[in-house]
């Protein structure tokens, strides 16, 4: 059973996790049910505190589909709501090439150990 608030709505659970100033993961939790997995390439601008456009649509998208939650995660780890500004700094081979933004890309999505 979920968690309801005073008015009787579900609890929305909420975190993030981040590397420096880059989101790794973001978790939506407000009921029973299997948890998605949302694979997406612009992390956008949410955070475990607050929401964007993107976060409430696969809100009420995955509740809709007898979800419970979701984890969002993110084939580049950059946080930023612009994709153009993602599509430059996922472009390392381009700029110079950038080794340091390669490794920054690749490494910082693996998962903790």
């Amino acid at each position: 059973m979920s968690e309801l608030d005073l008015f009787g709505n579900e609890t929305l659970h909420r975190s993030a996790r981040f590397v420096g100033s880059d989101r790794i993961e973001m978790v939506r939790r407000w009921g029973p049910g299997p948890t998605a997995c949302s694979i997406g390439c612009n992390a956008s601008d949410a955070d475990a505190f607050r929401d964007d456009p993107t976060t409430l649509w696969q809100i009420d998208k995955f509740r809709s589909l007898g979800f419970g939650g979701y984890v969002q995660v993110n084939l580049y780890p950059f946080t930023t709501s612009k994709p153009a500004e993602c599509r430059k700094r996922a472009a390392w081979e381009d700029n110079g090439p950038d080794w340091a933004a390669r490794d920054l890309m690749h490494f910082v999505n693996l998962p903790a150990v």
